[in-house]
């Protein structure tokens, strides 16, 4: 909800616009005294793709790309992105390079945070001298497609990383992925929507149990039973046949009233784990004294 702090431009970013403008990056108007804020900055960089405040946004920010380029790679090897090699801020640098596997671990770290996940769905922003700039993903809006980025080099393609939502049985599912070295951008396009179609397809609802559902017993000497039975209905969204593994806990009991919770039941699904509490259906009720003094050998 905050714009963050001020930047003014200078002759240094009306020089970067020259610099990228020659090398055919992607740039947007700027001048010498121009004020932005560091929201702002990060619209001309996810939304409008613009090289050259992308490295007025790092100047601003590390001091120069040399400053920038230890901390980034830093903080890529702390989130495990080993096969992502950083040389430039931009991107431009054709010695930029990462993974399918990287790139996916990237988009879901970015729409962890809410401020990246925000910009990267906006479609359209307005600043001020820059004029209105269109997102340069042209799926935002179409097959659930929320983000993530684009990127264009004669060395790598046409790329995109991108998320989508779905509502799969009351349930949001959002789906990461990455399509690199695409002819154009149209093409690469309709093969993301193809490949979000079949996906959506692949997934399904599965019950995992449902409440009164038996799992466990327990029984005594004196012939007191009951079942152990699940407390609620559950459900989970899985992705085709993805294993669901189910550990049943219940507790030593003695005495017991009915209702009483004697345990659990883990469901585990890929990375989902849902829980459910188990319950005693039927009283465990005490022996009397009679038996006691009767069956004297149970006891111990």
């Amino acid at each position: 909800g905050e714009q963050g702090p001020e930047v003014t431009t200078t002759a240094n970013d009306s020089a970067l616009f020259n610099s990228y403008l020659a090398r055919n990056g992607k740039v947007e108007p700027v001048k010498a005294g121009l004020v932005l804020s560091e929201y702002q900055l990060l619209q001309l960089t996810l939304v409008a793709s613009a090289n050259n405040y992308t490295a007025t946004l790092v100047n601003w920010a590390f001091g120069s790309e040399e400053a920038f380029l230890p901390v980034a790679r830093v903080w890529l090897a702390a989130h495990g992105l080993n096969e992502t090699t950083l040389t430039d801020a931009t991107g431009m640098n054709a010695q930029n390079t990462s993974t399918a596997s990287d790139l996916v671990e990237l988009g879901k770290i970015a729409l962890a945070d809410p401020i990246v996940a925000e910009l990267v769905a906006t479609q359209r922003i307005s600043i001020s001298y820059v004029g209105e700039i269109d997102n340069t993903n042209e799926l935002l809006g179409t097959a659930g497609v929320r983000g993530l980025k684009t990127g264009t080099l004669d060395e790598a393609g046409a790329c995109l990383l991108f998320a989508a939502d779905y509502q799969i049985a009351g349930t949001t599912v959002t789906l990461v992925g990455v399509i690199l070295g695409g002819d154009d951008h149209p093409s690469l396009n309709r093969d993301v929507v193809t490949l979000l179609t079949a996906a959506q397809s692949g997934f399904r609802e599965v019950q995992l149990t449902a409440s009164g559902t038996e799992y466990a017993s327990y029984s005594t000497e004196w012939g007191d039973a009951s079942d152990v039975v699940a407390t609620t209905n559950a459900s989970i969204v899985v992705w085709a046949d993805t294993p669901i593994t189910l550990l049943v806990e219940a507790r030593p009991i003695t005495l017991e009233r009915a209702g009483a919770a004697v345990g659990s039941l883990h469901f585990s699904a890929g990375t989902q784990s849902v829980e459910v509490p188990l319950e005693l259906e039927s009283e465990i009720d005490d022996p009397g004294a009679w038996w006691r003094l009767t069956h004297p050998a149970e006891l111990f």
